[in-house]
């Protein structure tokens, strides 16, 4: 039996919870990249770029998304592994869950945890932590409670020992927790936790080497919020947290405390966002949340005190406040300017709670005295729990496989959400649903007015479906409406300028075009400020631009912007077509064979030919002889024959020019009759014009100089 004992616990029972993870976690091995997994991943330039390894580590960098570099570090790596392919990182996520799992379940038997294998089973199946799962960007929560666990360990083990080793390794773990995601920096306290909870007196050097680790994480913990401020949050975060006076502040903490153990106890209508509670300190039933909570924390403490409570219970509750308490709503988060909590916000806090319901069910399932039937009856009990709850984790999972998933569950759950309506909007906009997308553009501005985010966002993506829609005045009013609001919005004035091109008032176009072209995504003015000019390619405007200019007659202000947007952009055929329209409208002939020579590397073979064709007939029609070329025009007229059948007018008449630019005019001659032969089936009366002028030119053997 000790054998049979000995091998559950140690092997068996790891395995089963490993088990246990990969399967609650299948749908995640399917799933995409969702939300700013973009601007984590697919648009970080420090994952790529050559000096990316010391930006990522440099917390002065507005560049960082947040300054958590071993995050970053680790897809900078995964990114040279696996590259955009999102199945590498949600593996890699769901890993380092299962391995803070298996580090829970040693932990909690190192500190003689009753019921430790129900909680570590509750922590590794519970749907509240789907979130931090099945996320790629919450590699935050999985990686730094890796290293927070590991660091706990350490700690125990360097308490038991008095070997310093083990407490430097303790603080080389704390470092990298701190450096995935400073909420750890309550490690410390929870270790005092720990430490008082075992009954261990707090000597000199203990509290000395847990104030270290307090200092640690306090100035990890401001050079985070720092960074978050100056780069993240650099406008305030807008009008919701200015709307935060201390009292409401003190309602949203109360709420917020009560929310996640209910999320615990009762995992329903889990959501990506939730509904923003309206906050009224003049309601007084508002303040039945954070009275309930002190009135708890009294009761413990009371309860304690007079002996009716062990030390277990308060320790855990203590845990959870202290860990939950940078999300109650005291600082400023940058997820609360779209809900005031988040399942994710809890990855380690709801360990405290898990362990209050770990040592209910070890106190119903009796020590070891109590019979074989109640132990049993509690052991079922506990494990219908986790298969219930695993069953639901794994549903819950499925609404993280893609960004369609996700937000029609969350906009079934929270319907008024602006951020909810708007990314809804751009998703439908993706899959071709013009007017789902529009329709939550609408609701998204409804729900947030201008000058609110909501507004903002939701009046300029209006704007973007009214012109793909060809609706280019309402585009125009949309834009307006935007800048009024908001002086320089990219994306509006982006469509101000290129509606007002399509309506045909090109010089109303140009102003807004420029004033974008003149913004550059700044960073240190702030993530809201600049991400979306930096998803507006130059060349698009550039091109927009050199359109707008064209159209005006501005020929060599118009060949600049298609410059600059080939710069850019040098594979995209639409702009070498653009460039080749109005250089043959200005008769350009040395700029429009440099131009075709270009274009033909990049154009795509049905439109190759044509081109292909038009530069064999410049060359062997120019009137500078230093531009001639009848030997190459030759080539291509042969080389198109092999292609499209020799039987063609347009290649007849190529080869003719050809021929009478290397001085065979008989041949020309000959070539430009048999083109006549066929032309009539071209049905072009401009290509028999010009096969005529070119049999008068050859006849008297002279060459053929269309453009001069």
């Amino acid at each position: 039996m000790p054998l049979v004992r000995h091998l559950w616990r140690g092997v068996f029972l790891p395995l089963l919870l490993l088990a246990a993870v990969a399967l609650v976690y299948t749908p995640v091995y399917r799933a995409e990249f969702i939300w700013d997994d973009d601007d984590y991943l697919l648009l970080n330039p420090l994952l790529t770029e050559e000096g990316g390894w010391a930006e990522i580590w440099d917390p002065s960098s507005p560049r960082n998304p947040q300054f958590y570099p071993l995050v970053f570090s680790s897809f900078r790596i995964e990114r040279g592994l696996w590259g955009t392919d999102a199945t590498g990182y949600h593996v890699v996520n769901v890993v380092l869950h299962a391995l803070n799992v298996l580090l829970l379940l040693f932990l909690l038997r190192r500190l003689r945890v009753p019921g430790a294998w129900l909680v570590a089973g509750l922590f590794a199946v519970h749907p509240v932590f789907v979130e931090s799962v099945a996320w790629i960007s919450e590699r935050k929560n999985v990686l730094s409670g890796f290293f927070y666990l590991l660091a706990a360990h350490s700690y125990l083990r360097f308490d038991a020992t008095s070997r310093w080793r083990w407490y430097g390794l303790t603080l080389i773990c704390f470092l990298g927790a701190l450096f995935s995601k400073t909420i750890t920096a309550s490690l410390p306290l929870a270790l005092g936790l720990a430490l008082w909870w075992r009954g261990r007196r707090l000597r000199v050097s203990r509290f000395v080497t847990l104030l270290i680790m307090v200092a640690i994480g306090f100035a990890l913990g401001m050079v985070t919020r720092l960074h978050e401020y100056q780069h993240v949050l650099s406008d305030g975060g807008g009008p919701i947290f200015a709307q935060l006076d201390p009292l409401k502040r003190i309602l949203l903490a109360g709420r917020a405390f009560w929310f996640y153990p209910s999320k615990i106890v009762w995992p329903e209508e889990l959501a990506f966002f939730y509904s923003r509670w309206s906050l009224d300190p003049r309601i007084v039933g508002q303040w039945i949340y954070p009275v309930a909570g002190l009135l708890v924390a009294l009761l413990l403490v009371y309860g304690y005190r007079r002996g009716w409570l062990g030390r277990g219970p308060l320790a855990a509750a203590l845990f959870y406040a202290v860990t939950i308490f940078p999300a109650l709503g005291f600082v400023n988060v940058a997820p609360m300017r779209f809900s005031w909590v988040a399942d994710h916000f809890q990855y380690l806090a709801a360990i405290g709670i898990l362990l209050l319901i770990g040592g209910l069910w070890a106190q119903m399932r009796g020590g070891s005295r109590a019979g074989r039937a109640r132990r049993g009856t509690a052991a079922l009990v506990a494990i219908a729990i986790l298969v219930l709850l695993g069953w639901r984790a794994q549903t819950q999972a499925h609404v993280y496989q893609d960004l369609g998933s996700l937000w029609a569950d969350t906009a079934a759950k929270t319907p008024d959400s602006w951020i909810v309506q708007l990314n809804r909007g751009v998703w439908l906009k993706q899959h071709g649903d013009l007017e789902g997308a529009a329709h939550c553009y609408q609701r998204a501005a409804e729900l947030d007015p201008p000058p609110g985010e909501g507004g903002i966002m939701g009046y300029g993506n209006l704007s973007s479906v009214c012109f793909v829609q060809g609706r280019y005045e309402e585009s125009v009013r949309f834009a307006r409406a935007v800048l009024a609001a908001q002086p320089g919005y990219p994306l509006a004035l982006y469509n101000l300028g290129r509606s007002l091109w399509r309506l045909g008032r090109y010089a109303e176009a140009e102003p807004p075009l420029r004033a974008l072209l003149e913004q550059k995504p700044d960073p240190a003015a702030g993530r809201a400020a600049w991400d979306f000019r930096r998803r507006l390619s130059d060349d698009r405007i550039w091109y927009v631009l050199g359109e707008v200019q064209a159209a005006q007659g501005k020929i060599d202000e118009a060949l600049r912007s298609y410059g600059r947007a080939l710069a850019l952009a040098p594979n995209e055929p639409t702009l070498h077509l653009a460039r080749l329209r109005l250089l043959r409208r200005s008769d350009r002939i040395t700029a429009t064979i440099a131009a075709l020579r270009e274009a033909l590397t990049v154009l795509p073979a049905p439109q190759r030919a044509a081109h292909k064709l038009e530069l064999g007939f410049l060359l062997a029609t120019a009137a500078d002889p230093t531009l001639r070329d009848g030997r190459e025009a030759l080539r291509i007229a042969r080389e198109l024959a092999g292609q499209l059948g020799a039987r063609n007018p347009y290649i007849l008449s190529v080869q003719a020019a050809a021929q009478a630019a290397m001085g065979r005019f008989q041949e020309a001659a000959t070539s430009v009759e048999q083109a006549l032969e066929l032309a009539p089936q071209a049905q072009d009366p401009g290509l028999e014009n010009r096969l005529h002028a070119q049999q008068s030119r050859y006849a008297r053997r002279r060459l053929f100089h269309p453009l001069r």
